[in-house]
């Protein structure tokens, strides 16, 4: 007989327990949210304003800094201070420099002096557009010395203010990242070490679609909590950077495919690599491939030019971004399409527990998902983007939800079909027990009837020979009576 399917957890809950899971999911995610809002800020900025000469050399020291800044980007802008608003180019002179030493001592190491040419927007009274000069990927020294000079200033009568603007990473947003990510690496590790173990009594082939799915994607969670994150602040490697990125890129492409893949099932259960697998894994690749392939086209390029900015230096860049939003566009409609034929479909089955299982994921994965698009969305438009609100959602959010969703996906004995199953095993003990019985009586009626027959043989047999006996009696008696007469006629 055919090994029944485990079933999952959540397919023997009931309204009660459904209520507390929601809800301990919804408080967790608020909770850390809270904390994130109420946590460290995400960036320090640090601001110096030029006005008078500004012919000179523009100077603008950072001191005290370490590792754990992690990240430094300067910028420049000027005020317009005209009654029209123009569109204009400055060139800049930039040399930067960076020392382990106390700031106002020597030597200086020079890292890098270039020129450069800005493209610049001045509305009416306002400043204008602001640029970046210097972008620093890792912070390596203590001290940092940024000298910016504006070519030909005295053609320039639109402006009489300059602002130099740093910004990096929080120290103590670092160490509250670093604290976060470590506790739920471990809270990962110990979940698939508790999942090993309850679920060693039974078989991997009994486990249905879902199941193994989210034991797949369980493991990329791992990766996107990324445990060699401690690294990135211990070393200047670009590679460890470009890995983190590489992680989180595979883990939304994989959780997106794991969305499409488990809503499409319910559709069919025809899951050939050619037909099912292939068309997903192809928009999914080129996503991954646009999103990767951009980040490591701008990091190279800001390697070379710290001054380089993406959406101006390089043309039809945002084309590229348009290309993403389209294929972005095309995988919402496909899972909307699937999420619409699965239901039907769930309905049709004969199984009952499909219906259950297809309204819990579409549900709570529908939660999750309009929670992040709502969590993005917000950040992009808040107008202070200083809050780790936004990083401890997103991650707080996946990790609670693929947790809570392992929990509740676990396989267990379903009752109904053990019985049906034990009563199918005693119905085929009980004929094969029959069959047994009936054959040990036809084999002793055969015995009988053998054993009948031989005596009915032997029997006859011996009334055959008493009969010969009585015949050759019979026959002697006979010639003793004519021996005898003829004994007498001769006398």
């Amino acid at each position: 007989m055919k090994q029944p399917k485990a079933q999952q957890r959540f397919t023997l809950w009931g309204s009660k327990e459904y209520t507390i899971f929601f809800l301990i999911f919804f408080i967790v995610c608020t909770a850390m949210i809270l904390i994130g809002a109420f946590g460290p800020h995400v960036y320090t900025d640090k601001y110096k304003t030029f006005k008078g000469d500004l012919n000179e050399e523009l100077q603008m020291d950072l001191i005290e800094m370490s590792r754990l800044n992690r990240y430094l980007l300067i910028s420049a802008q000027v005020n317009n201070n005209m009654t029209v608003g123009i569109i204009t180019t400055l060139q800049f002179t930039i040399k930067f420099y960076g020392t382990n030493y106390l700031y106002n001592q020597d030597p200086w190491v020079k890292l890098y002096e270039s020129k450069h040419r800005r493209n610049i927007t001045c509305k009416v009274n306002e400043n204008c557009t602001i640029h970046s000069i210097v972008n620093r990927p890792f912070v390596h020294y203590k001290n940092y010395r940024t000298l910016l000079t504006i070519e030909n200033e005295s053609e320039h009568n639109f402006y009489d203010t300059v602002y130099l603007k740093a910004t990096y990473i929080n120290k103590n947003l670092t160490l509250f990242e670093l604290a976060l990510r470590y506790i739920y690496v471990m809270c990962v590790i110990i979940w698939l070490t508790y999942l090993t173990y309850s679920t060693k009594g039974f078989s991997f082939r009994t486990f249905i679609y879902e199941q193994k799915l989210t034991a797949f994607i369980l493991i990329l969670l791992l990766c996107f909590n990324n445990p060699l994150n401690p690294l990135l602040i211990l070393s200047d490697s670009l590679f460890l950077r470009v890995l983190d990125t590489f992680f989180a890129s595979l883990f939304f492409i994989s959780i997106w495919c794991y969305w499409l893949c488990i809503l499409d099932n319910f559709r069919t259960n025809k899951r050939s690599f050619r037909s099912f697998y292939l068309p997903k894994l192809s928009l999914l690749l080129i996503m991954f491939g646009f999103f990767f392939g951009t980040y490591l086209f701008v990091r190279y390029h800001q390697l070379d030019d710290p001054q380089y900015e993406a959406s101006n230096d390089t043309p039809g860049f945002r084309i590229i971004i348009y290309i993403m939003i389209v294929c972005f566009l095309y995988y919402l409609m496909w899972l909307f399409f699937s999420g619409v034929r699965g239901n039907s479909e769930s309905k049709k089955s004969l199984d009952p527990t499909m219906v259950k299982r297809f309204r819990f994921f579409f549900w709570f994965s529908f939660i999750v998902a309009i929670f992040s698009i709502v969590v993005l969305i917000g950040s992009y438009f808040q107008k202070i983007k200083n809050s780790a609100a936004e990083f401890m959602a997103i991650f707080t959010i996946y990790n609670v939800y693929l947790i809570m969703y392992s929990y509740a996906s676990l396989p267990v004995k379903d009752n109904s079909s053990t019985k049906i199953v034990e009563k199918h095993d005693h119905t085929l003990h009980g004929k094969e027990l029959l069959k047994d019985s009936s054959s040990d009586i036809n084999e002793d009626i055969e015995l009988g009837v053998n054993e009948n027959n031989q005596i009915e043989i032997e029997e006859n047999s011996n009334h055959g020979s008493n009969n010969s006996k009585k015949y050759e009696k019979s026959e002697k008696s006979e010639k003793s009576e004519k021996s005898e007469k003829l004994d007498k006629s001769d006398n």
